[in-house]
């Protein structure tokens, strides 16, 4: 998702360390998830249905709701971690 990759510059930007990239991606994961869990209930339905008309009872060994919001964190932490390295990684090349 595009804010993601926004999310990742902006953490690529405004750190000063590469521990605290990794710990402001984590951080980012997890506000996404908040702010999904208050603002995007049909995408996790259509999630749901995806999963159901697939046949998957439980993805990862997981309820769905709760691998709905693991895949969306991993997703988000795990994009904007790797943006924010490459901005990180640029800005001190700079």
């Amino acid at each position: 998702m595009k804010i993601h990759i926004v999310a990742g510059i902006l953490v690529g930007y405004f750190n000063a360390a590469w521990s605290m990239v990794f710990v402001a991606a984590v951080l980012w994961g997890i506000v996404f998830c908040a702010f999904m869990l208050r603002s995007y209930k049909g995408r996790k339905e259509q999630y749901m249905d995806k999963l159901k008309s697939m046949g998957k009872e439980k993805p990862f060994g997981l309820s769905p709701r709760l691998a709905f919001y693991v895949n969306e964190f991993v997703s988000a932490t795990g994009i904007s971690y790797v943006i924010g390295m490459a901005v990180y990684a640029m800005k001190g090349a700079m």
